[in-house]
């Protein structure tokens, strides 16, 4: 579900998890998780400096 861009807490809703961390500790392989796009897909709050 991660992989699929589900929100975390939607996939403790729908697998019936007690408690988020049993979702995201044991059932998502951060490995698997694009990091590096979620980065690149902030907004630059730095801004552009010429």
């Amino acid at each position: 579900m991660a992989v699929a861009g589900v929100h975390p807490r939607v996939a403790q809703a729908a697998m019936r998890h007690s408690r988020i961390e049993l979702t995201t500790n044991f059932y998502t392989d951060p490995a698997l998780l694009d990091v590096n796009g979620a980065v690149n897909a902030l907004p630059d709050f730095m801004g552009k400096h010429v």
